[in-house]
């Protein structure tokens, strides 16, 4: 008999305990299983968040190259108006305005009005324009300085802001900086930076392995009684080891009386050198203003310019 009024006693007991329970032991049994639920919460969504991610940071790559310079669309430097409708053509220029390029779809590379800080000399015997004004493309051979009177009709020109870079028909455009420009095609390229200093892969011009050089490249420098000067070739073709010799002759020959002239003129050989004419005759004739040497032929002709 007591051991039946124990067990009932026991359940009494654990049934009012059972009903004593408050609300804040739930709270407490749900606050403990949070953490499981919003964890599982979290990973649900963080495969989508670092998709998003992923993708913003390979749009952000793709929009530049390896230097790290955004990329600009083509069709923004894409001429427009009735003189540009036959053909596409396009015009870029720098971030400081010293370089403007033009190009149409059939062009081998660009052709370009350079502000030169020091012009690179291009002494052509036919003009009277010897400073480099231009940079223009030769097909195979690379970017060279030009010298015109007239730089002809340059295509409209959209700026490249610095960071930026372009690329249209084979042909890149690239602005790192305010003041840096460079142009690249087929595996040549020229740079103008630093307020219009002047750099390419084809120059300074040397002559090549035979001694010939292009016109403007300096074949040497010589002391003459005008001083140290440069001898620049003035035509494609001279042949520098040659023209230095008559050179060497002629600054350093002594002129009989006989021999005596307004113009210095002494045949040497096939050569004829002359230094500057007098003051009435036309100055803007390149010929009449500097010491010069050249072969009968043509093919051959120097200029002495201060070194």
């Amino acid at each position: 008999m007591k051991r039946i009024v124990s067990l009932l006693s026991i359940s009494l007991l654990a049934a009012g305990l059972a009903s004593c329970s408050s609300p804040n032991d739930e709270a407490e049994n749900q606050a403990f299983s949070s953490p499981t639920t919003q964890a599982s919460s979290e990973e649900t969504s963080a495969p989508e968040s670092t998709e998003e991610t992923t993708t913003t940071t390979k749009q952000a790559e793709e929009d530049k190259d390896s230097h790290g310079l955004k990329q600009r669309d083509a069709k923004d430097f894409l001429a427009t108006g009735p003189a540009y409708e036959q053909m596409n053509s396009w015009g870029v220029k720098s971030p400081d305005g010293k370089v403007q390029c033009s190009l149409n779809e059939q062009s081998e590379g660009p052709w370009c009005s350079v502000n030169f800080s020091n012009p690179p000399i291009l002494p052509d015997p036919e003009i009277p324009q010897w400073d480099a004004n231009m940079v223009s493309y030769k097909k195979g051979a690379g970017f060279f300085p030009s010298a015109v009177v007239e730089p002809g009709d340059l295509v409209p020109a959209q700026p490249l802001k610095a960071g930026e870079e372009v690329e249209i028909n084979g042909i890149t455009f690239s602005a790192p900086r305010e003041d840096e420009f460079t142009v690249t095609a087929n595996g040549h390229h020229f740079t103008l930076k630093d307020n219009g200093q002047f750099s390419a892969d084809t120059y300074p011009l040397e002559p090549d392995s035979n001694g010939y050089a292009e016109q403007g490249t300096i074949c040497g420098q010589m002391d003459t009684r005008w001083g140290l000067k440069n001898v620049y070739a003035q035509v494609d073709g001279t042949n520098c080891p040659k023209a230095m010799e008559v050179v060497d002759y002629y600054v350093h020959y002594d002129f009989k009386p006989e021999e005596v002239n307004t113009r210095g003129i002494l045949n040497i050989g096939e050569w004829e050198c002359s230094f500057a004419a007098p003051k009435f005759l036309d100055d803007t004739e390149p010929s009449n203003r500097l010491p010069n040497c050249q072969d009968r032929s043509g093919i051959s002709r120097v200029v002495l310019l201060d070194a």
